[in-house]
């Protein structure tokens, strides 16, 4: 079977609603090529696509059968990013250590609400980054270590001005109950720059976990004007979408994003709220 081929006849397929016939391809390339993970992951990734996800987790099977030590890591990533936790866990169970093993292993047991054991593997990495401490601060915070979380992360604000900072003080601040500190935070920022892309976005996010829905729908807006691929700023007004019942809008954003940076955790995270609302 030629893989391109295959592909091109079930993008055609998906693209004219034939989701009968899609699914009989996905399984057929998913069988040709049982000992490419790429290809499986692939297979998948097109399945939940036609919200097939009898046939996914039939891949997702052959898929933890078939994969190697030397393609665990990439393979745990795909899963992971597609919302298999546990089996992010079993394939990375095959893999060599390193800080990044480390880093997906955390990052799926947070996902899977075992927070405790994130924290020891964050704990375990040994050449740090910034998004380390932005894990470590949220995962903090949602277990209840507050004052360690807000520690974290004034001092991660005070190395970086990155989105993922920002947003991750905020959260923690708002996790906490201080939601004045928030709404200063937030405030301050945005006199800095009105008009900053990521100062939008904050907004919104801000705004999104208030539950005020129009403003939160307004900043993430003004800061894709600014910015069109900003993520942060597009997964809010996703869920805004979601929120009015625009569920076909919404995946178009969760498409963009993955076109923006495939395998991104917000795709998942909107494609469920569109399948819940």
């Amino acid at each position: 079977m030629d893989k391109e081929q295959a592909l091109k006849g079930i993008q055609s397929n998906i693209r004219s609603g034939n989701k009968e016939m899609a699914s009989s391809q996905i399984e057929g390339l998913a069988s040709a090529y049982s000992d490419d993970p790429f290809t499986l992951l692939t297979c998948i990734s097109l399945s939940k696509v036609i919200e097939d996800e009898k046939g996914a987790l039939k891949t997702v099977k052959i898929l933890l059968r078939t994969v190697e030590k030397r393609s665990a890591l990439e393979a745990a990533k795909g899963l992971r990013s597609m919302g298999y936790f546990e089996e992010t866990l079993s394939v990375l169970s095959c893999a060599e250590s390193n800080d990044e093993v480390l880093r997906v292993r955390a990052a799926a047991l947070s996902d899977l609400g075992r927070s405790a054991e994130s924290i020891v593997e964050l704990e375990k990495i040994k050449e740090r980054v910034i998004s380390d401490d932005v894990a470590e601060a949220e995962v903090l915070s949602s277990v209840g270590e507050y004052e360690k979380a807000i520690r974290t992360a004034k001092r991660i604000l005070s190395e970086s001005s990155e989105f993922s900072v920002k947003r991750c003080y905020c959260h923690v601040l708002m996790s906490s109950g201080d939601r004045k500190g928030a709404d200063r935070f937030v405030k301050d920022e945005m006199k800095k720059d009105k008009n900053s892309a990521d100062n939008n976005a904050l907004a919104a996010y801000q705004m999104w976990i208030e539950g005020k829905i129009a403003p939160a729908a307004a900043y993430a807006t003004k800061a894709i004007k600014s910015d069109e691929g900003h993520i942060g700023a597009m997964e809010v007004l996703a869920y805004c979408l979601v929120e009015k019942g625009k569920t076909a809008e919404a995946r178009i954003v969760a498409g963009a994003i993955n076109e923006k940076e495939p395998g991104h955790q917000a795709v998942i995270r909107i494609l469920n709220l569109c399948k819940d609302g």
